[in-house]
């Protein structure tokens, strides 16, 4: 099976860290035209193939409300005072002590 890893600032002449930071390093993504079509369709061919086909949730929905949610806070503290499945959750607030 061929496997195809992200780029490495080293490897990229012209890096762009904004649009790393955007859309990643996975080689199809960083030569697109249209990153943001692209990685959509990236993670929908995932969902179906990976998550769905294998059973590895029991709502692929949900799932795909998750992965939402996981992109919205990537970065940021969570608060573990909300639920986990509610964009409230990237509120820069620490979990709380005691």
């Amino acid at each position: 099976m061929l496997t195809l890893h992200p780029f490495v600032r080293k490897k990229l002449p012209d890096f762009d860290l904004l649009r790393a930071l955007n859309y990643g390093l996975l080689p199809p993504i960083h030569f697109s035209d249209d990153p943001e079509q692209d990685l959509a369709a990236y993670t929908e061919m995932y969902l179906l193939e990976e998550i769905a086909a294998e059973e590895l949730a029991r709502s692929v929905p949900a799932f795909n409300r998750f992965l939402e949610v996981a992109a919205l806070c990537n970065g940021m503290r969570l608060n573990y005072t909300t639920s986990p499945m509610t964009p409230a959750t990237c509120a820069n607030r620490s979990r709380p002590s005691g």
